[in-house]
């Protein structure tokens, strides 16, 4: 299986596939995990024996920020599907940059939209909708000198992306454009 093997599509009630698997991958030398997990349809990545998640190895290095190889594989997970496994990795980072402040806003408010994408894929709106609102105040305004990304467009996205939610879907997953992209 490779990795654009992974999508979404996979017997899901609501079709929800990674919003930039067009995108060049950020960290192509990390293998995707095996499957992104559905409560219920795939074992819990880390609780479960048979969990993707349980022989993970060492913890990746979190100390560069948004530099490290952490963010740019979540963006990559993000970005194929892997929603709850990109949580995952940006929860390191909003850790490890202690929890309050401007840059963990930032993995604060990715992480809100990977629990929004997740919420997407099973329907469930309302879920939607809170995760996408507090991702979008999160991100609304930040700005750090190493942040790559386009925050004032990502957060315009997310909150189009509650806007729909809140009327029922259909929704569009934002990417996570970079800066650099955005004068395009």
């Amino acid at each position: 299986m490779t990795d654009h093997d992974h999508d979404d599509a996979d017997d899901s009630t609501h079709s929800v596939a990674g919003p930039g698997r067009h995108l060049p991958r950020r960290a192509p030398s990390v293998p995707f995990p095996a499957y992104a997990y559905r409560p219920g349809r795939t074992p819990h990545p880390t609780r479960d024996p048979a969990g993707h998640g349980r022989d993970r190895g060492a913890a990746p290095d979190v100390t560069q920020g948004f530099a490290s190889l952490a963010f740019r594989h979540g963006a990559d997970l993000y970005h194929h599907g892997f929603f709850w496994e990109a949580h995952e990795m940006w929860e390191g980072l909003w850790h490890a940059a202690g929890r309050r402040g401007p840059e963990a806003d930032i993995y604060r408010g990715l992480i809100r939209l990977a629990a929004a994408a997740f919420k997407a894929r099973e329907g469930a709106w309302h879920g939607v909708a809170r995760h996408a609102a507090a991702a979008a105040q999160l991100l609304a305004g930040r700005a750090t000198a190493t942040c790559p990304l386009d925050l004032v467009g990502l957060a315009d996205a997310i909150g189009r992306m509650e806007r729909d939610a809140r009327s029922g879907g259909p929704i569009t997953l934002p990417t996570l454009e970079d800066a650099s992209r955005r004068d395009r």
